[in-house]
């Protein structure tokens, strides 16, 4: 086969740089998308999200989304760790598994009352 030939004609190279045009783009890396909230449609059942709450330190874990919700500054933020406080320390500590769909802030009075700090389960 004559490849010079192949590649000396005009339709060839648009072919071949339409390729690796192709390819080039396939290889661009795209940004992560922002999480945005969106109400649900009217007549959704919302799913209850899981939290495991750690009275000692009052943070709450979302094990699907791995986000901890803690407050800092008056202000309930969320994030991949806690702020001074170690994953490990954490496992140790005694906590409670919750329920519920929406923010934390809105159950966290409720669940501080129940589940103050020195909280410990019943003995079994």
């Amino acid at each position: 086969m004559n490849t010079k030939f192949i590649l000396q004609s005009r339709p060839a190279r648009y072919v071949l740089c339409a390729t690796f045009l192709a390819m080039l783009v396939g290889c661009i890396v795209e940004p992560v998308p922002r999480r945005v909230y969106v109400e649900p449609a009217p007549g959704t059942v919302l799913v209850a999200d899981d939290y495991i709450y750690y009275p000692d330190y009052e943070v709450y874990y979302n094990p699907y989304t791995q986000l901890y919700w803690y407050t800092e500054g008056g202000a309930w933020v969320s994030g991949p760790i806690v702020p001074g406080i170690t994953v490990d320390v954490l496992l140790r500590a005694p906590s409670v598994r919750l329920s519920f769909h929406d923010s934390v802030a809105n159950h966290h009075a409720m669940v501080a009352r129940r589940y103050p700090r020195g909280w410990r389960p019943p003995p079994r």
